[in-house]
């Protein structure tokens, strides 16, 4: 699983950066608010309140992202093929490698853990 495919963007050099969400571009949004606040107060203790707000404002952004990219990570779980049965025991077989093919491909490799006999599912 930590080869990436040849042909795809990464390998490539291209590279698109995903558009923020609604909430994480909300959360930047206030943060940078706070910072003109904080360039723009007379008071110490108001600049550092300030401050503060854009550090909690940016750390909620951050928690957005991260909650985003996990959903994206668990959905590409949920797409990968139904878990095969072994022919010769009837005992589900357990994934043991992905690979990505040159045409696009994905490669599921599993092995059936009460006979060792392999099976080999390809989907595009």
């Amino acid at each position: 699983m930590g080869r990436c495919c040849a042909g795809s963007a990464i390998s490539k050099g291209r590279f698109m950066l995903k558009p923020a969400s609604q909430n994480a571009k909300f959360c930047y949004e206030r943060a940078l608010a706070a910072r003109q606040r904080a360039a723009n107060a007379r008071k110490e203790a108001d600049r550092e309140f300030w401050f503060d707000r854009e550090r909690q404002w940016l750390k909620f952004a951050t928690y957005y992202e991260h909650s985003e990219r996990l959903t994206a990570f668990i959905g590409e779980f949920r797409s990968t093929p139904k878990q095969p049965i072994c022919g010769c025991c009837e005992v589900p077989m357990g994934m043991r490698q992905v690979h990505c093919r040159n045409d696009g491909s994905n490669e599921y490799n599993y092995e059936c853990p009460a006979c060792e006999a392999k099976q080999t599912v390809v989907e595009a």
